[in-house]
């Protein structure tokens, strides 16, 4: 889920504008039927359309090539200094009673721990890191 509308560019209808989407899923939809020519996105949500060859990822945004496609240069290989990650995370009002606050903590980080959901965030070219809530408040800031 994205906190806001994806910009892609090359907007045929106004060339060297960008198009806004609200979400991945149109984006890609555009970028496979050639209405846009290039887009960022998030691994998970097109890794799929790569392997099956209907995209070409030119380079991964993070420090270092990542294990499920180890053969995506970063674009750091191409310009100079440059990395750009994402971090998803759970909120909750700040009403939420801190109980409330821990159970999810505990029970999200045990999920996290599950070999099989961890395998298959690895497969969508993701890493889970569990964090206790003093860690994930102080990085938060």
């Amino acid at each position: 889920m994205r906190a806001g509308p994806v910009e892609v560019g090359d907007n045929p209808v106004r060339p060297g504008h960008r198009r806004r989407y609200r979400g991945s899923t149109p984006a890609l939809t555009d970028l496979i039927s050639g209405q846009v020519q290039a887009m960022f996105d998030t691994l998970s949500s097109s890794i799929e359309h790569i392997r099956a060859g209907r995209l070409r990822a030119l380079g991964v945004t993070s420090v270092t090539c990542l294990g499920v496609q180890p053969d995506i240069p970063t674009v750091a290989e191409a310009a100079l200094r440059y990395e750009a990650s994402i971090r998803f995370g759970i909120g909750v009002p700040k009403s939420t009673p801190p109980e409330i606050i821990m159970r999810l903590n505990s029970e999200i980080n045990a999920g996290l721990a599950i070999p099989r959901l961890k395998a298959r965030l690895a497969e969508l070219g993701g890493a889970p890191l569990a964090r206790r809530l003093r860690q994930a408040y102080d990085q938060g800031r």
